[in-house]
Order: C-alpha cells, then sequence, then structure tokens
C-alpha cells in the first residue's frame, strides 16, 4: 500500500462538496492508494500526463472521479501519490487546462503542497527519471546504443545527443529550442513556440533533470553543472540554461 496526500485546497473543495460526492472520491482514492506498491502500479500511474500544460505543471496528471476531476501526482515507484486541485462539476469552456488563469491556480495549489522550491525539486527529480526511462525506451531508436556513438570522446557524444534532445523535446515543451556556445559554456535557450497558447509556468526545471542526466550518462558518470540564467517567468523573452563544457573534479 502506498501513501496519498492532499493540500488545503483538496480539503477545502471536499468538504464543500454534498457527502456523498465526497465519500466517493475520498474512497476511489483510497483504494487506489492501497493497490499500489514500490513493484506494482495502480490507475494513478496508466493516466498519461498533462498535455495541454508545459513546464512544472506537465508533472501533474488528472483522473475523472465522478462529475469531478482530481489532479495529482506522484508515480508507485515512491510509492506516494499528492492530489492538489479539484475541479469540481466539469463544464466546458470553463477552468480549461489552456486558461492561462487556470493555470496559475493550478500551480499555486501544487506549491502549497510542495512549497516553490519543493515543487522545482520535485520537478528535477521527475525530469532525471524522464530521460532514465526515456533511455531504456528509444535509446536504441535514437542511436545512443549504436558503437559508433558510444565509442566517440565524451565531448563529441555529448555534442551530438543534446541535438538530439532538442528535437525531441521541442514538441514535448512546445518550445523552440536553440543550442549554441561560448569559450566556457553550452548555451541551451527554450522561447515559447510561435504556435503555443502563452503560458504561465517554464519547462527549465524539467529539462534541467533531464539534461543533467543525460550530462551524467553521456558523460561517463561526471557532474557537469547547469545553471538558469534566464526565465520566462521573470519576463525574459526565453529560459536560457548555461551547460558547463567540463566536469566537476
Amino acid at each position: 500500500m502506498c501513501s496519498i496526500n492532499i493540500n488545503n485546497s483538496v480539503e477545502e473543495t471536499l468538504s464543500a462538496l454534498c457527502l456523498k460526492d465526497r465519500k466517493m472520491i475520498e474512497k476511489r482514492l483510497i483504494d487506489f492508494a492501497k493497490e499500489a506498491s514500490v513493484e506494482n502500479k495502480c490507475a494513478l500511474d496508466e493516466i498519461p500526463p498533462l498535455t495541454r500544460i508545459t513546464g512544472e505543471l506537465k508533472l501533474a496528471r488528472k483522473i475523472h472521479i465522478g462529475r469531478h476531476r482530481v489532479f495529482y501526482t506522484g508515480f508507485h515507484t515512491q510509492c506516494s501519490y499528492q492530489a492538489f486541485y479539484i475541479k469540481k462539476y466539469k463544464k466546458t469552456g470553463v477552468n480549461d487546462e489552456d486558461d492561462k488563469r487556470f493555470q496559475k491556480a493550478l500551480l499555486k495549489a501544487m506549491q502549497e503542497l510542495f512549497g516553490p522550491r519543493s515543487g522545482q525539486g520535485m520537478a528535477l527529480c521527475t525530469g532525471r527519471a524522464c530521460f532514465k526511462y526515456g533511455l531504456k525506451a528509444y535509446g536504441a531508436e535514437l542511436g545512443w546504443f549504436e558503437s559508433q556513438f558510444r565509442l566517440r570522446p565524451p565531448v563529441a557524444r555529448i555534442n551530438a545527443g543534446l541535438h538530439v534532445l532538442a528535437r525531441v523535446l521541442r514538441p514535448a515543451t512546445v518550445t523552440e529550442i536553440c543550442i549554441d556556445a561560448d569559450k566556457y559554456h553550452t548555451l541551451w535557450q527554450m522561447a515559447p513556440a510561435v504556435h503555443a497558447a502563452a503560458s504561465s509556468v517554464s519547462a527549465c526545471h524539467l529539462v534541467t533533470g533531464v539534461l543533467q542526466e543525460f550530462l551524467y550518462w553521456a558523460g561517463g558518470g561526471k557532474y557537469y553543472p547547469i545553471e538558469e540564467k534566464t526565465c520566462i517567468l521573470n519576463g525574459a523573452a526565453a529560459c536560457l540554461l548555461t551547460l558547463d563544457k567540463h566536469p566537476l573534479d
């Protein structure tokens, strides 16, 4: 059995619902947690992440329980789930996921559960996990298991792999990714795609986690520092990450 946690937002929403609906949601969430273990998935693990939201909220998923939508995060491998928002009585055109104001409400609720820094830390951890699972699922397809790639020097392996990652992450993060370099750093810049709807969240921490794990894998088990220089949430036109070309000794 795994744990399932709720925040004040979920608790207040549950209190405002009729007794029947409140009991229904509580029972379903508890039953899901009972089904799960570190080795076994439950229904919460089978639901794909949100597709109409980018950035840290892309970690979230939602499940339909009766007429309501419960937003949550977590995995059976962590043996922990966190419900952070309930959307009552689904209505088309009201609080849709691509609504910027609704995204802000979701992000606020998530940060209420984890705190801003903890939420960012969770995004980093999820990004690292995404690379590990993605490598197993798509590494062969991307050519990363071929001797032609694996036998390259670390610098060449990293440079080639970063461009492949950019191609993979562009549609996933709905951003235009440009890779450049100066003397000491590789520059990874993400700007919202022209066709993308305005977003109140960025993908910086999630992508940083992916890049950290990739650099560790492609760089022969060494740590390459990454620093966020600019972010769209702070008014910049693009998010800029600097990746050190040389690992820490």
